[in-house]
């Protein structure tokens, strides 16, 4: 069976959560690190995977994302720090998203 790029994210996703309710509380995480799981995706692959990153901040608590779609990240987060590079100097920008 081919999977979509989309489906091998969500699936993913799906593993981490049951391989993460296999270990014993003691080694269980508090906080997950999505990594550009949004790459490639259409718009209702992005509806699906802010429902799983929804699960999974109410899941682990602490959620960090990596993407370059700042829409995603101002409607899912409650925090969102950029990192920007311009004229060869780089910074980092703090944004408290709307509640």
């Amino acid at each position: 069976v081919a999977l979509s790029g989309g489906e091998k994210r969500r699936l993913s996703i799906a593993l981490l959560f049951t391989l993460h309710d296999l270990l014993s509380p003691a080694k269980r995480v508090d906080t997950l690190v999505l990594d550009e799981v949004d790459y490639g995706l259409d718009s209702r692959g992005v509806r699906n995977l802010m429902k799983l990153v929804e699960m999974c901040r109410e899941r682990y608590g602490t959620v960090i994302m990596t993407s370059h779609r700042t829409e995603i990240q101002k409607s899912a987060f409650n925090q969102v720090w950029k990192m920007i590079r311009e004229m060869g100097e780089s910074f980092i920008e703090f944004e408290q998203a709307a509640a």
